[in-house]
């Protein structure tokens, strides 16, 4: 019974830090969300506030996929 557990426990954590850390490269990003084409503050991420991103994979953002929040990439 032990084993299962871990090996679920293990399996949900690594989809979990999956879904985490690699998530905005697949999920789209639906009408709901921050596709703001006129730049209205109140419907989301403007493109003056995406070009001010540190991280120049953000800064040409093409509102496609979900926008990273981390100010670092992975490396570094």
């Amino acid at each position: 019974m032990i084993k299962h557990i871990m090996c679920m426990s293990i399996f949900q954590t690594t989809i979990l830090f999956a879904i985490i850390f690699f998530g905005y490269n697949f999920f789209p990003e639906g009408v709901e969300g921050a596709f703001n084409v006129t730049n209205n503050k109140a419907l989301g991420i403007t493109r003056e506030r995406a070009l001010m991103h540190p991280v120049k994979k953000w800064k040409d953002w093409s509102y496609e996929t979900v926008m990273n929040g981390m100010v670092k990439d992975f490396d570094g």
